[in-house]
């Protein structure tokens, strides 16, 4: 399991969300966690999609 976050870390790039900063509270940064959900969802599709295919190439019609 570690290597399949690594590998999807590798891809995505590491997630930074929290900027502690210099002062007594850290800040959020929303456009990025979109942007992370967004290319997370985008990798899992464009995966399962070529499952699908390969399924598809191997059993034949259904």
């Amino acid at each position: 399991m570690q290597t399949i976050l690594s590998a999807l870390r590798s891809i995505l790039g590491e997630p930074a969300f929290y900027d502690a900063g210099t002062g007594y509270s850290g800040s959020w940064d929303y456009g990025l966690m979109i942007e992370y959900l967004v290319g997370a969802l985008i990798l899992m599709i464009v995966i399962s999609s070529v499952f699908r295919f390969l399924m598809l190439l191997v059993k034949g019609k259904r």
